[in-house]
């Protein structure tokens, strides 16, 4: 994780700093649970939006080592954890396209 962070941060284009951040500290959480154990306080917004997405995409995902758990037992699972482990604010939002989120899923 940290050669991909270093790596996308080598190349210096505009937003890449940003990208680099995003794809090192995604899995941080605010309580400091994750890889690091950083809060997630100080992170950019975009990271954070990207956590949500990415345990959404993770647990509504078949796995060849797993099932697909339902949009609203994932977004129940997120809503228990917003303030724990994600930003209420993003977590909210995404509750909000829940309908709209299990008809994408479902075609």
């Amino acid at each position: 994780m940290q050669y991909g962070h270093d790596f996308i941060r080598s190349l210096k284009p505009l937003h890449f700093e940003l990208i680099a951040d995003v794809a090192l500290l995604h899995h941080e959480r605010l309580d400091g649970s994750g890889y690091f154990g950083n809060t997630g306080k100080d992170r950019n917004p975009i990271v954070c939006i990207t956590a949500i997405a990415d345990v959404f995409d993770a647990m509504t995902s078949q796995r060849s080592y797993k099932d697909a758990v339902s949009v609203a037992k994932t977004l129940k699972y997120l809503q228990r954890n917003a303030g724990v482990l994600f930003e209420e604010k993003y977590v909210s939002a995404l509750s909000v396209c829940g309908k709209g989120l299990r008809d994408i899923i479902q075609t």
